[in-house]
């Protein structure tokens, strides 16, 4: 109690360390947040696509190219038979008529299923017979069969062709999947989706060719640039791996930059609280004097000081951690149905280390506070002639 008071009495000196304590911390903790989602998208991918992961060509297909000529360069491309596949994937959303309802749906196109092995709690995933079979099959997640009471062999109608869809397949709780192109650094979760083959004769932006050898990639991508341009289609081809790997880096370096900038407000801040603390010393002269006159020693005037200044550090850190989560939320954000994952959150790991970054910020102003005290005589302090 004695403490708060204390504190009280030094309004503005301590209101300025406190702030300065939270906009330090919540900034570190928030750039710390950045670099970790960098790292886990990264991740993310690698761990989605497995063994697989080196062996994708990215393509991008121009919105107004023809689906007949397209279809034919995709045709070109199979039988060079450098692919497993080349198909892409589309999130939509259509209004199911026996649902009631709009429900978020993920088209996959043919050949997805040697890419994308989610796990099952029921039934199976799509195979191959899936995409051409005249009754369309649907997957759903767990929170659609839940909430609406769906099982295996029941039937959706999609209200925009007016088929049906048979259930083969519930999703296990807490699979996801990209979002839209990979490079989007975007994944999402599938419990309240439904999943169904993409329609043949439909194309899409964003595609994944599959390379039966991943040793080959350089040729491949040459001969797909050679089709692509036989066929006068706008398409572009890459590798895939290389592409993840620049935007992992550009978004590292980016973060890099923020951290230099980091360390130079740590070291203002360090040296500004520092400042503070031995002027705070400096107003507390005729106090201290007249405590060293009563018999207090050095060590117990300072153990008083360094509790004030473990009290506002203390609280500084609590607020910092509140608004930072507050800031970064917890790893998903939800846009209308759709819940986005990310790796923008909050965790113990990072809370403990943001508590050391604070431990050393306070540093210089401890020895400062140290410096101070133990220089300190009565004679020089009750009457006033300064530290």
């Amino acid at each position: 109690m004695f403490m708060w008071k204390k504190i009280k009495n030094h309004a503005f000196s301590d209101l300025f360390i406190l702030l300065q304590v939270i906009i330090l911390l919540t900034y570190c903790m928030v750039e710390l947040c950045s670099i970790k989602n960098t790292f886990w998208m990264n991740l993310y991918i690698r761990n989605e696509f497995g063994d697989n992961y080196s062996s994708f060509l990215h393509f991008v297909v121009n919105d107004e190219t023809d689906p007949d000529n397209f279809l034919k360069c995709k045709e070109a491309l199979l039988k060079t038979g450098q692919y497993d596949t080349i198909c892409a994937y589309h999130s939509t959303i259509i209004f199911q008529n026996d649902l009631e309802d709009e429900i978020n749906v993920l088209e996959l196109g043919e050949g997805m299923e040697k890419i994308m092995s989610p796990k099952m709690a029921q039934g199976r995933f799509f195979e191959g017979t899936d995409y051409t079979a005249k009754e369309r099959t649907v997957v759903i997640g767990p929170d659609i069969a839940q909430e609406y009471h769906l099982q295996l062999g029941d039937r959706l109608e999609d209200h925009g062709v007016n088929e049906t869809g048979i259930v083969i397949g519930i999703l296990e709780q807490g699979e996801t999947w990209l979002f839209q192109d990979v490079l989007t650094a975007q994944s999402m979760k599938l419990d309240n989706q439904i999943l169904q083959p993409l329609e043949k004769g439909d194309i899409r932006l964003y595609y994944l060719g599959l390379l039966t050898n991943e040793e080959e990639k350089e040729k491949a991508i040459q001969d797909a640039e050679t089709i692509i341009s036989k066929e006068n289609i706008t398409m572009s081809v890459a590798d895939l791996e290389k592409e993840l790997q620049e935007q992992f880096e550009e978004e590292l370096a980016k973060n890099m930059q923020w951290i230099a900038f980091t360390i130079a407000i740590f070291v203002m801040i360090a040296a500004g609280t520092a400042l503070i603390i031995y002027s705070r010393l400096y107003r507390q002269k005729r106090e201290i004097g007249i405590f060293m006159a009563l018999g207090y020693s050095h060590q117990k005037i300072l153990l008083n000081q360094i509790g004030e200044m473990g009290a506002l550090g203390i609280l500084g850190y609590v607020l910092a951690v509140v608004t930072t989560w507050s800031l970064v939320g917890t790893g998903q954000e939800e846009i209308g149905q759709l819940i986005y994952l990310n790796g923008n959150s909050l965790d113990g790991k990072m809370v403990l280390l943001v508590f050391l970054v604070g431990i050393l910020v306070l540093l210089p102003s401890l020895f400062m506070m140290i410096f101070g005290i133990l220089r300190l005589q009565p004679r020089e302090l009750i009457g006033g002639n300064g530290l």
